[in-house]
């Protein structure tokens, strides 16, 4: 008996990791509900509020996104100076504003009007935050200083002049008495605002501080600033627990979602990145058209709100299935459970009396571990396997091309180079025939992965077909096109090549 026709093994490069992960997936799922493009680039976001409404700035105006209604309303848009930093209260009632003069006002969002103004910093206000439960906001300032206002009875609670000495960028509170403020002397330090000496904890970054956020209560928090995201233990300063340096260009933004073990960060080079908060590995990414300045993300993941430099606002929200849908897949779920309950708990009467040792197992079902095998059946051969098999090479050719997929003809290409028939397969051809091969060619001779095996079948074309080769003709143009091509490729290496060299000599003379 002849043994079984061995096929023919398709080619297989290096691919990319896979996009069908179940995080991906779960990030895929949110869609835009609102795309806008603002005259001048989005300076903040503000959102994580009970009524589900996303501020976000740009200039001299200050527009609300209604999640429910899905509408935007203008809160104002004829500041007097730019807007740098909005943020929500708690319960979603109050607006604060901050201006590149150092101006903070609060805004009622039902009405829009202007509940108190706040002029107490000489420079921009970059960093705001509402005190839980208290007619309390805290504010950091360019001019060193970070203020605890109380709106309620319009005066100034507590200041805090050159805890930082420079720009501050970012303040969160930690509890009642105490917040984090970060600043672009690359310090964040925690500060207790109970006691004479307000600095109980100091935390180098290492690089200027952009953003800040405080984990719930598990007594950690999150520092963004050059390319690197670091997590900390608020009742340690010597060491980082964890830290990740994955992006090319400056982090803007971090936001952390404690409960999902997740967090977010954003930066100039336009990338979204989400980490699992247990081990910092990046588990979904997102490149958008511009580099991001401002980010918001709800905290159960239900949406996020990107702000791009060119002035494009992006508010995507998470896809819920229909009720009606899930209620139909449920019930079709446990109709297929009830059926596996049924058969397993059935009973056979009938007794084997004879034969019992080769009928033994026939009325066993597998369990829930277990998993059955099939006889595998003959997979049906290609047209191009049945014209190898029949050592038809032409036509194998003429069948691996018909399928327009290059691992196949690759693949194809190979065995006929391995038979020593690579010619035979070639000859007698017209430009109709082999065009997909030369539009092959050209397309992927400067590829790497292909350079070594189409190269020697652009001579062996050559050879077949150059002697009878009129200028004007469609073989005279491939080769002309062909050869411009692989002059510009070597004039590429050429330049790579020059560049290398004058990269190893600026290393040479700096170590030097």
């Amino acid at each position: 008996m002849s043994e079984p026709y061995r096929r023919l093994e398709i080619k297989k490069y290096p691919k990319k990791l896979l996009s069908d992960t179940p995080e991906n997936k779960f990030w895929k799922r949110f869609e835009s509900i609102h795309s806008k493009e603002e005259s001048g680039a989005i300076t903040s976001i503000a959102g994580r509020n009970d009524a589900d409404l996303i501020a976000y700035s740009s200039g001299l105006k200050v527009q609300i996104f209604k999640l429910k209604k899905e509408q935007l309303i203008t809160v104002k848009d004829n500041y007097r100076s730019t807007i740098v930093s909005t943020a929500f209260r708690k319960d979603g009632r109050v607006l604060a504003v901050g201006e590149e003069t150092g101006t903070v006002l609060l805004h009622e969002t039902k009405k829009r009007n202007i509940m108190r103004t706040f002029n107490k910093h000489d420079k921009a206000v970059h960093a705001i935050a509402f005190k839980q439960g208290e007619s309390h906001i805290l504010t950091g300032s360019d001019d060193l200083t970070v203020k605890l206002y109380d709106y309620g009875i319009d005066s100034i609670v507590k200041s805090y002049e050159r805890i930082h000495t420079d720009y501050i960028r970012a303040v969160k509170f930690v509890d009642d008495n105490t917040y984090l403020s970060g600043g672009y002397d690359s310090w964040i330090h925690l500060i207790d605002m109970r006691a004479k000496k307000p600095v109980s904890l100091s935390f180098e970054h290492g690089s200027p501080v952009e953003d800040l956020d405080y984990i719930g209560e598990t007594g950690r928090f999150l520092s963004v600033g050059g390319v690197e995201v670091k997590l900390w233990d608020i009742r340690d300063a010597s060491s980082t627990v964890a830290s990740s340096k994955s992006n090319q260009k400056n982090l803007t933004r971090v936001r952390a979602l404690g409960s999902l073990q997740r967090f977010a960060t954003t930066s100039i080079d336009q990338l979204l990145k989400i980490y699992d908060l247990n081990n910092f590995e990046v588990v979904h990414q997102h490149k958008f058209g511009a580099p991001i300045l401002s980010f918001e993300l709800a905290e159960d993941a239900a949406y996020f709100a990107v702000g791009q430099s060119d002035g494009r606002i992006e508010l995507l929200r998470r896809k819920v299935a229909v009720s009606a849908e899930g209620v139909e897949e449920e019930e079709k779920e446990q109709d297929e459970l009830s059926m596996i309950e049924k058969l397993l708990k059935f009973k056979d009467n009938r007794v084997v009396k004879d034969y019992r040792y080769f009928n033994r197992g026939i009325y066993e079902t597998p369990s829930q571990y277990e998993k059955a095998f099939e006889e595998p059946k003959p997979k049906k051969l290609k047209d191009y396997e049945r014209c190898l098999k029949k050592f038809q090479f032409k036509n194998a050719l003429s069948a691996a091309l018909g399928t327009n997929q290059t691992d196949i003809i690759v693949s194809v290409i190979e065995e006929l180079v391995e038979r020593d028939v690579l010619s035979q397969a070639l000859e007698n051809r017209d430009y109709s025939e082999l065009e997909p091969l030369l539009g092959m060619i050209l397309s992927k001779v400067t590829n790497p992965n292909y350079t070594n095996l189409l190269l020697p079948i652009s001579n062996v074309l050559l050879q077949l077909y150059g002697a009878d080769m009129e200028p004007g003709s469609d073989f005279f143009e491939f080769f002309e096109e062909l050869n411009r091509t692989l002059e510009d490729e070597v004039g590429l290496q050429d330049q790579i090549n020059e560049i290398e060299g004058q990269i190893e000599t600026i290393f040479y003379q700096a170590s030097s």
